[in-house]
């Protein structure tokens, strides 16, 4: 059982906001080293929704929080969408978005849809539709019958149903105030869907994991980035002294590159920092490298051996360089050939000037993570565009193709992301493509994705941004349901 007053739990604390909890969670949270606290949020009242902000607040003070996970069912959502609720909801928001912590809102009430999820149609039903099956199933009303269970749903549904067509306002400000906090946001169609998110979340919280970069097969630039991201990791190690790590696990189409930092770096801003402090100790290795070396002894480091780390330091640096120019001028014979043949067909015969991408260096490979690249080529029909980014892509993105709506979806990631949650963002949307992801996984670039739409829709002023979003949204279910 959950420990029942703030004296009984132990330092790895977990708190769980919402009646979500089962035998197999308890062992997870158990088999972490964690232990939990859980506190019910339905049919209590404001000043008890105040307290259990407070709870957070005072277990991070003492050391003991590892992190919060809000359960918000439709239920749960609509009771604190009541006026009364809207100091504490903010206060509640607040705090959570000082921790670690994630929210599970279900899918459909995220985008303002209060309807009853039908499970054996898979079809959402409106009032009409839910009372008319209610209607249907009444006679079974209080029976422990499948049909029975059924009626009793489709009876609370209808009045929350009702609760909600008096509540729009304070629905719209209870979403905008999740949405527009810093809080995790996680969609949830069933509880298998929370159970899978709650285990990564703890598992991650334990191992300092904070980043999953995917890189396709074939992907420009993906080599020096290999290499890039070893000699970053040995600096964080060798010279800063920071347990940090990036481990690698090949899927058929790509690699997964896992960042781990359990104390030092906790997000995309000290992530950032300690790229910028790597670029400049790399500058110094090679334009002032005694400079380097009296780092490295002023951390304890023999002269000798200093001399020798940062000679090393700048030959690998300097031959990521290399190796990617070498590729670029590979990348470009490639695509002019593939380009002069496609438009000798287009325009008979005709050659036309073939503007190449610039050069990147490996630190902009992994700071924007190479999404697509758009050639524009003159005298060339849209259709004759088409099929021209079609080669680029297969020469400049691997294994992975990138559509229209996977063109858009980028440009909305940097657009309304942070850089550091826009590469995250580009990695799922890379692994929902590729067939050899895990389910679990894909599951988890599905949340993000569709919780980092509903932000987006939130946040941009453009109506046209906002329908683009809703498109997306049915493409990245159907993405993630294996549709074409």
């Amino acid at each position: 059982m959950a420990p029942d007053s703030l004296k009984r739990i132990s330092r790895n604390t977990v708190v769980i906001l919402g009646d979500f909890i089962h035998e197999g969670l308890r062992a997870t949270i158990a088999g972490l080293g964690y232990t939990y606290i859980q506190r019910t949020l339905y049919n209590r009242k404001p000043k008890t929704w105040k307290k259990r902000a407070e709870t957070i607040s005072q277990l991070q003070e003492s050391g003991r929080l590892a992190g919060v996970i809000l359960y918000l069912p439709t239920p749960v959502f609509v009771y604190g969408c009541h006026p009364d609720f809207a100091e504490a909801w903010t206060d509640l928001v607040k705090e959570l978005s000082r921790h670690k912590s994630i929210a599970f809102v279900f899918e459909n009430n995220l985008a303002g849809e209060f309807g009853f999820w039908d499970y054996e149609s898979e079809q959402l039903l409106d009032y009409e539709k839910a009372q008319a099956e209610y209607e249907r199933l009444k006679p079974f009303l209080g029976d422990s019958t499948s049909e029975g269970r059924k009626a009793e749903q489709l009876m609370f549904a209808i009045q929350r149903m009702e609760q909600v067509q008096e509540r729009v306002p304070e629905i719209d400000s209870f979403l905008r105030i999740l949405l527009t906090s810093s809080v995790e946001i996680a969609p949830f169609r069933s509880r298998a869907d929370v159970t899978i998110r709650i285990r990564e979340f703890l598992e991650h919280i334990n191992s300092g994991v904070f980043l999953r970069l995917y890189v396709p097969n074939g992907r420009y630039q993906s080599q020096q980035l290999d290499s890039f991201l070893r000699i970053f990791e040995s600096y964080l190690r060798q010279v800063e002294g920071i347990n940090f790590s990036i481990d690698s696990a090949k899927t058929e189409h790509g690699v997964v590159y896992t960042f781990r930092n359990p104390d030092t770096i906790q997000n995309g801003q000290d992530f950032q920092d300690a790229l910028t402090r790597f670029d400049d100790f790399m500058n110094l290795c090679r334009y002032e490298p005694q400079r380097a070396e009296t780092i490295l002894q002023n951390l304890g480091v023999d002269s000798t051996e200093a001399a020798y780390v940062v000679t090393r330091y700048s030959k690998n640096y300097q031959r990521i360089v290399m190796d990617a120019m070498h590729e670029l001028e590979y990348k470009k014979l490639v695509l002019r050939q593939k380009l002069e043949s496609e438009m000798f067909e287009l325009t008979s015969g005709d050659l036309l000037p073939i503007p190449l991408p610039e050069h990147t260096s490996p630190f902009v490979s992994l700071s924007h993570n190479i999404g697509p690249v758009t050639i524009n080529l003159p005298q060339v029909s849209v259709r004759n565009t088409t099929a021209i980014q079609s080669i680029v892509g297969q020469v400049m993105h691997g294994d992975i193709t990138y559509n229209e709506e996977d063109r858009q979806l980028v440009t909305l990631f940097n657009e309304y992301a942070g850089q550091l949650e826009a590469i995250q963002l580009q990695s799922d949307l890379e692994q929902l493509k590729d067939e050899s992801t895990p389910q679990s996984r894909k599951k988890t670039a599905k949340q993000r994705l569709l919780a980092f739409l509903c932000r987006s829709a939130e946040t941009a002023s453009d109506a046209a941004v906002k329908m683009a979003t809703s498109v997306l949204v049915e493409y990245l279910k159907n993405l993630a349901a294996g549709s074409p």
